[in-house]
């Protein structure tokens, strides 16, 4: 970058005639909102859909993105909301997969009966997302004892070294 660019570049980003001094942004009135920011962040969590919340903080897109890449507290919180969200919907999909969804049977005009369906793609898709973090949940309820019967376990198999230290004698030859 030539002396000029510099200086040119300098001066774009910085306030005054002083170099190196940052320029303080005035408050937007019609920028970000802390009511803006609830709204979207409440409509994100609930539709995990960032265009209908930008809508519903009546807000456009490319500014939301923009005020995530500058305020790590609001990117925290858009993130937090994107879980909710995904918590949300896996919920609701695991509830279809197990219990299925009502499907009407329609003959000529009117329904006949209700039937379920259900979506073995969603339930596969749900068992190999879990899977793992199942097995971990089995292996530790396998492992898993009362304390109060591991203490009691431990002082037996003492006990038994014990006697068999006695019965050893003082030199722990058992043939004397």
């Amino acid at each position: 970058m030539s002396k000029r660019n510099r200086s040119s570049h300098a001066a774009r980003n910085h306030a005054g005639d002083t170099p190196g001094r940052p320029q303080v942004r005035a408050e937007r009135h019609d920028g970000w909102t802390e009511e803006r920011r609830a709204i979207f962040l409440e409509t994100l969590a609930a539709t995990c859909n960032v265009t209908a919340a930008v809508e519903a903080a009546g807000m456009k897109e490319s500014s939301v993105r923009a005020l995530r890449k500058r305020d790590a507290g609001f990117g925290a919180a858009w993130d937090e909301a994107v879980m909710i969200a995904y918590e949300r919907l896996e919920l609701v999909m695991l509830e279809r997969a197990i219990n299925g969804t009502d499907r009407p049977i329609v003959r000529g005009d009117r329904e006949v009966a209700v039937m379920k369906q259900y979506s073995d793609a969603v339930g596969i898709r749900l068992l190999q997302a879990h899977r793992e973090t199942a097995m971990r949940a089995r292996e530790r309820a396998e492992y898993a004892c009362d304390p109060q019967e591991a203490f009691e376990e431990l002082n037996r198999r003492l006990a038994a070294m014990r006697e068999r230290s006695l019965a050893d004698g003082p030199s722990g030859d058992r043939d004397g």
